[in-house]
């Protein structure tokens, strides 16, 4: 099994070392958060709002020690970390909140002059598995709002966090935990290209 080491940019220091996501273990992940789409896509989204509404008290609840990790990984000072990576996700969570049930509403549109008479709607429905990619500058804001963004749509997310920021997507991993989203339906694997380039190549045609 590979292994790569998390480093403090303020100390040079290893924080942790972590194993690197193999080809097996990332096609297991996605045979799992299929598993889970199947069920999840089946929850109204105001039951999915409920559960994103879980990730903002997880995020409150332990915004000292989530700022603390995201300092630890990047150099970042804590008003920074504070402001422009948990500050920006929590605004994206309170608008998924105040707004997915209307976003994701059935719309009714107009119908053509040769489909006179038919009734035309757009109707949103989940893609399936989305793998989100985040990068190591906003390790949190951007994983957490393509992830808040997609389990509000229905879909089942796999996180893959910057190898250079790990511990931060292991402390998502933590709060997606403390939410008590449904098994599975978020998972994170950890690694570098090599990983990412087998999760690309698990996602569904």
């Amino acid at each position: 099994m590979a292994t790569f080491e998390a480093r403090s940019p303020l100390t040079g220091q290893t924080i942790k070392v972590f194993e690197e996501a193999g080809e097996d273990d990332v096609r297991r992940a996605m045979d799992r958060a299929r598993r889970a789409f199947d069920s999840w896509k089946e929850r109204s989204v105001e039951e999915r709002v409920g559960f994103v509404r879980g990730l903002k008290r997880a995020i409150l609840g332990d915004m000292e020690g989530i700022v603390r990790k995201i300092v630890e990984a990047t150099g970042k000072v804590e008003l920074e970390a504070q402001s422009s990576d948990v500050w920006a996700a929590l605004e994206v969570i309170q608008y998924c909140e105040d707004h997915a049930a209307e976003v994701l509403a059935t719309e009714k549109r107009p119908a053509s002059l040769i489909f006179m008479g038919a009734s035309c709607f757009v109707e949103y429905r989940p893609m399936g598995v989305v793998a989100v990619f985040s990068p190591w500058n906003y390790p949190f804001q951007l994983a957490m709002v393509p992830l808040v963004s997609a389990l509000v749509a229905g879909n089942a997310v796999i996180l893959k966090p910057s190898e250079v920021t790990p511990t931060v997507g292991e402390i998502i991993e933590s709060i997606c935990l403390k939410a008590e989203l449904p098994r599975d339906v978020v998972q994170v694997v950890q690694g570098g290209a090599d990983a990412g380039q087998r999760l690309i190549r698990a996602m569904p045609a």
